[in-house]
């Protein structure tokens, strides 16, 4: 089930989007390689992933369900 809210995607690191200078992105935030943030627009972390999930979308859609209230 889809949201409907537009969504922008960054990768960060080599051959992303961003970079990551310092090497330090994923500590700082806290999350492993294949981790995910979602970020407010304000910039707050509205939900982090630490690692890889299985079926990714399927859990960034509970998510967003979850934080609009559609749960």
């Amino acid at each position: 089930a889809e949201t409907g809210m537009p969504l922008k995607l960054y990768r960060v690191g080599p051959g992303g989007d961003l970079a990551d200078l310092d090497g330090r992105f994923a500590q700082t935030v806290g999350i492993e390689a294949g981790g995910a943030l979602l970020l407010r627009p304000d910039g707050v972390i509205a939900w982090r992933a630490t690692g890889p999930h299985a079926d990714a979308r399927a859990q960034l859609d509970a998510v967003m369900r979850r934080l609009t209230f559609r749960a």
